[in-house]
């Protein structure tokens, strides 16, 4: 097998000289997936985004290679990862602008100020918030960067098993039996650990950031994100995340430094019709 990758990685580094647009659909476990949408950046290429279309048709999260190497498990994590956490950042980042102006017309005495009262307190209910700062901490999300240093140190750089068998990014516990789920090899005490199994990568990563949003243990990171981008601040926050405590925050800080995943916090995701294959 090692002989067959060697050719497409050539040929994909030649590929780093065109143009940075690409196309991405995620595919369902049979084939091909239904509508693409293009990744996109203002400022010149970076060395991955260009020649991405190549990578995300080459890649099924299902299927890891046996003798992958180091480099090959990054550029496969990147080409699956990277378009639906930008979709998904993107998403909700206009969510909490929306909200934003909301709460600017909810001030004054006309019908839609009712309107928009409205939505902030069905808003508030669905996050757990009991004022306007609590609701636009819980919606505003954090960059990128700090989700593809998660992803990659919870999935192993996608290939654990809860990856592979249930699209499972973070590792998200399931305690509801009627969900979707897959058993954990590892038990505590006499009890089965359950993981959610989601039906694609995105909705791993939105449900990832809905736990962060409502969960009592990210107060603080919540209040860190709303007056900050930094990711290097904003992992510090994170210590409720892992039984790593602190010493998560600083492995995540080596990641993102390490494998420049503040490349991706600039970058916008457009809607596109093309289908990408598998």
């Amino acid at each position: 097998m090692k002989s067959n990758w060697r050719p497409f990685y050539i040929f994909v580094f030649a590929l780093f000289i065109g143009a940075c647009t690409t196309t991405y659909t995620e595919p369902d476990e049979d084939g091909p997936g239904p509508s693409g949408a293009a990744v996109s950046s203002a400022k010149p290429a970076r060395p991955f985004l260009k020649g991405y279309k190549n990578l995300v048709t080459q890649y099924h999260y299902a299927k890891v290679p046996e003798d992958i190497t180091v480099e090959e498990k990054k550029l496969r994590f990147k080409a699956l990862l990277v378009p639906p956490v930008i979709k998904v950042y993107d998403e909700l980042n206009a969510e909490y602008q929306q909200v934003t102006q909301w709460m600017k017309i909810a001030e004054k005495r006309t019908r839609n100020a009712r309107r928009a009262r409205k939505k902030i307190a069905a808003l508030k209910r669905e996050y757990r918030a009991t004022t306007n700062e609590e609701l636009l901490a819980a919606l505003k999300p954090h960059p990128p960067s700090i989700v593809l240093a998660q992803a990659a140190l919870e999935s192993a750089w996608g290939t654990s098993r809860f990856f592979v068998e249930a699209r499972n990014v973070f590792g998200i516990w399931s305690f509801d039996e009627n969900e979707p789920r897959i058993a954990a090899e590892r038990r505590r005490g006499d009890q089965t650990i359950w993981l959610k199994k989601y039906k694609t990568i995105e909705d791993s990563v939105r449900d990832n950031y809905r736990v962060l949003a409502r969960g009592s243990n990210y107060a603080d990171f919540r209040k860190m994100r709303l007056v900050s981008n930094n990711p290097y601040e904003l992992v510090s926050g994170l210590a409720n995340y892992s039984e790593k405590g602190a010493t998560y925050g600083e492995i995540l800080t080596s990641m993102i430094s390490y494998d420049h995943f503040t490349d991706f916090d600039d970058v916008k995701f457009q809607g596109a019709s093309n289908q990408v294959s598998h």
